[in-house]
């Protein structure tokens, strides 16, 4: 399952997705923990300390995880791409409730890329275009918990018109040994159904 946008394309991680380019979730699960440690922002991502046994918990294979990819424009042609520049991807959390994460590597950052990745997968998620296996998957709400000192992808959530829980979290962390200070604080954003049509009627007007 592809889903494709203006720049880029999402290319699904499940394993075997794409037999052509070998196992597709192992390398960008690999490309993530380098990127992610290259960068000094595991902790602040994830709010544990980086170790093997963290890193390990780490696993992208899944059909409603993606490779961000963007197009080759010079090339002349749209199947033809440059490479990856990050993963997104969707967790269910209860009926017809995912929950969104995103990650773009350092270097292809402030070029747009997340918030069209982010647009791209709303967009097919609520026209009903995302499939596990066989059955098409029905998505009425998509949230997003991230960490209250994570302002880009705070910042992110805002720019996209996600609404912002001022309850937030305060949620104790189960592996003691390897959080920073016992407690992830985090802060929900949720997008419904409703709410994206609104957004996207907004801008067309």
């Amino acid at each position: 399952m592809n889903l494709t946008g203006k720049r880029i394309c999402l290319c699904s991680l499940e394993h075997g997705a794409d037999k052509a380019n070998g196992d597709r979730a192992s390398f960008v699960t690999d490309t993530l923990k380098r990127e992610i440690i290259n960068a000094n922002e595991f902790e602040m991502y994830y709010g544990l300390k980086c170790a093997p046994e963290t890193l390990a918990q780490i696993d992208l294979d899944d059909p409603l995880f993606f490779d961000i990819m963007i197009y080759n424009m010079s090339s002349g042609d749209m199947k033809i791409y440059d490479g990856s520049v990050g993963y997104i991807g969707l967790t269910a959390r209860k009926d017809g409730v995912y929950e969104a994460e995103i990650y773009i590597y350092p270097k292809f950052r402030r070029r747009g890329y997340a918030v069209e990745a982010v647009g791209t997968l709303l967009d097919c998620a609520f026209h009903g275009l995302l499939t596990e296996g066989s059955e098409s998957i029905a998505v009425r709400e998509i949230t997003a918990s991230v960490r209250v000192e994570n302002e880009p992808s705070r910042a992110l959530m805002r720019k996209i018109g996600f609404e912002y829980d001022e309850k937030g979290i305060l949620m104790p962390v189960v592996i003691s040994e390897y959080a920073l200070d016992g407690i992830l604080r985090l802060v929900n954003y949720r997008m419904t159904k409703e709410r994206f049509g609104r957004l996207v009627a907004r801008k067309e007007q």
